[in-house]
C-alpha cells in the first residue's frame, strides 16, 4: 500500500498538505465504494486501486471513473501495485492472497498455505521488485512481516519470530534521498507486549528493528493503526511530522 492520499488524514500535522488538497469531488460510482480500506496509485498518477468491502475497484483516469476487477478477489484487505509497472497488483483478503500481472484481469494465489493473510501491503518506489506484506504473527515459519524481492513471486519472513505484533500497515519512503526505508504499525495480539509499536526498515525490509515498543503503550502514543501511518516519508526524513530529526528518529 502507498501512503499517498492518507497524508492528508491528519490535515493540521502541516500546511504543506492542506494545501495540496484544496477541492474534493464525491463519487458515487455505480463500482461500489463501501467502506473503502486500502489504495494504491502508480508512479504516474493515472492508474489507481482501491479495496472496499465488496470489490476491488481500479480508476485508469487519475480516479475521474472506476470498474470492479474480478470477482475472485471479493471483499479485499489490502492492495499494491508496482510503482513503475501497474499491471501487476497484489491483493489479499481473509482467507485469499492473489497476484496479478495484467492489471487484475487474472490472479494467480501466492502463499497459498499462509494461516494469516497479508492485512498490509506496499512496495519501494526506488527498487521496484522489493514488495512487502504485514499480518498477524502465526509461527516461526509465518512471521508478521515477510519481504519479496521479485515482485510478489516468492516470500521470505524478514521480522524477528520474537516479536509477535499483528501488522495494520507499512508505510514506504518516496525519497530519493532515503529509499530504502520503512515503518510499520503493529498492534498487540491478544497479551503479547511486544506486539506494540512500530517497526523499521532500513535497508529495503532485510532487518528490522523494533522501536517504541514496551509492555503498555509507549509514551505519548496510541496502539499503531492507519490514522498514525501517514506519508512516513515524512518521518524519514524531513517532510511534514517530524519528531527530532531523522537520524534521532530512526537511528
Amino acid at each position: 500500500m502507498r501512503r499517498y492520499l492518507f497524508a492528508i488524514v491528519i490535515v493540521t500535522i502541516t500546511t504543506s498538505i492542506m494545501a495540496q488538497a484544496q477541492t474534493w469531488t464525491s463519487l458515487n460510482s455505480t463500482a461500489g465504494f463501501k467502506n473503502v480500506r486500502d489504495m494504491s496509485i502508480n508512479h504516474h498518477g493515472d492508474t489507481l486501486y482501491a479495496t472496499d468491502e465488496v470489490n476491488l475497484l481500479n480508476s485508469k483516469d487519475s480516479g475521474k471513473t472506476w470498474a470492479a476487477t474480478s470477482s475472485s478477489v471479493a471483499s479485499p484487505l489490502a492492495v499494491t501495485a508496482k510503482y513503475d509497472n501497474n499491471d501487476i497488483v497484489l491483493v489479499s483478503g481473509s482467507n485469499f492472497f492473489k497476484r496479478s500481472a495484467d492489471g487484475g484481469n487474472n490472479w494467480s494465489e501466492i502463499l497459498s498455505s499462509t494461516t494469516n493473510k497479508p492485512t498490509a501491503l506496499a512496495d519501494f518506489p526506488q527498487n521496484s521488485g522489493v514488495m512487502l506484506l504485514g499480518r498477524k504473527y502465526y509461527s516461526t515459519s509465518e512471521r508478521a512481516i515477510a519481504r519479496s524481492s521479485n515482485s510478489g513471486v516468492d516470500w521470505t519472513d524478514r521480522l524477528s519470530s520474537g516479536y509477535k505484533p499483528r501488522i495494520f500497515d507499512i508505510a514506504t519512503n518516496t525519497s530519493t534521498a532515503f529509499p530504502e526505508r520503512a515503518i510499520a504499525a503493529g498492534g498487540p495480539d491478544g497479551s503479547v507486549a511486544t506486539g506494540r509499536g512500530l517497526f523499521y526498515t532500513v535497508d529495503y525490509g532485510v532487518f528490522w528493528t523494533a522501536k517504541m515498543t514496551a509492555a503498555g503503550n509507549p509514551a505519548g502514543l496510541q496502539l499503531p493503526s492507519r490514522t498514525i501511518m501517514l506519508e512516513l516519508s515524512s518521518m524519514m526524513c524531513g517532510r511534514g511530522l517530524t519528531v527530532g530529526n531523522c537520524t534521532k528518529v530512526l537511528g
